[in-house]
């Protein structure tokens, strides 16, 4: 997917490939209005992204409610603007497991 400006702003998605699949194998959706950001390399760490706010902008003009964002990247969405931050709840996770926990609707 590409940002305004034409930059490509979503990772492969391996994060997201793997969160589908555990989902699918545990019977249970993921939340709704999410939008999960953060590629996954071969060792299984999360690769860093460096264009964090250009993706929440794109997520919130294409009515993403919610955001999950590697921990790492936290530090960048300090320049997210006020009237964006308010629009976009944001969840930081360390790795792929801590992502599909904060990902996967609870039953209630």
């Amino acid at each position: 997917m590409q940002g305004g400006s034409g930059e490509e702003v979503v990772s492969e998605g391996h994060t997201q490939c793997c969160i589908a699949l555990c989902g699918a194998l545990l019977g249970k959706g993921t939340r709704g209005g999410l939008v999960v950001v953060g590629g996954l390399n071969l060792g299984g760490s999360i690769e860093p992204l460096y264009n964090v706010v250009s993706i929440a902008e794109l997520a919130i003009e294409k009515g993403a409610s919610a955001m999950l964002v590697p921990v790492s990247c936290r530090k960048q969405m300090i320049d997210l603007p006020d009237d964006l931050a308010t629009k976009l709840d944001v969840t930081y996770y360390s790795d792929t497991s801590d992502s599909l926990l904060k990902s996967i609707r609870s039953h209630r």
